[in-house]
């Protein structure tokens, strides 16, 4: 998975600047976006790695390794556990190793990183479809963002610990 002192760092900075008195009241609708953004993409470049570094710890033959960068990681546009990392996992271990995998989740950690996932998604996909214009849009702080991000990377922690324990 992809480290997350980068993410956590920007953040953060983020966050300050959110919190900073300006003179253009956008700047904080400008940095609330701009959180969510970053952690839309570090959520969806992590499953991407959780899903090729499984790939590549069980496929030996490189064709097979490059269907799967380019079948599964490439065509997944978004990251909902449901629709979009299941079936990237389904599809590279198989629905009966999936099944299993999700029996050895922590189901605190799977509960809370599903709920921050759908609605990380939602928000993302309500300001991806407008844009801030005179009117003060309902905006996330960057630290509300932040405490999602912290359940989705529990969570996808431990699915990257399960993931791993699978045999060759």
């Amino acid at each position: 998975m992809i480290n997350k002192t980068m993410i956590e760092r920007n953040l953060r900075e983020l966050n300050t600047r959110y919190n900073r008195p300006s003179r253009n009241p956008r700047d904080p609708l400008y940095y609330s976006q701009l959180a969510l953004i970053e952690v839309c993409g570090w959520i969806e470049l992590s499953m991407d790695t959780i899903i090729f570094e499984c790939a590549s710890r069980h496929l030996s033959d490189p064709g097979n390794l490059k269907l799967v960068r380019q079948e599964v990681i490439q065509k997944t546009y978004s990251f909902t556990y449901k629709n979009h990392f299941r079936p990237m996992l389904i599809r590279v271990v198989g629905l009966i190793k999936v099944e299993e995998l999700e029996q050895s989740f922590n189901p605190s950690k799977f509960q809370g990183m599903k709920s921050s996932l759908g609605s990380l998604k939602q928000r993302r996909d309500e300001e991806a479809h407008t844009f801030i214009a005179n009117i003060t849009p309902n905006v996330w702080a960057p630290s509300m963002i932040h405490k999602h991000f912290l359940n989705v990377y529990d969570g996808l922690k431990d699915i990257e610990k399960c993931v791993r324990r699978l045999p060759p």
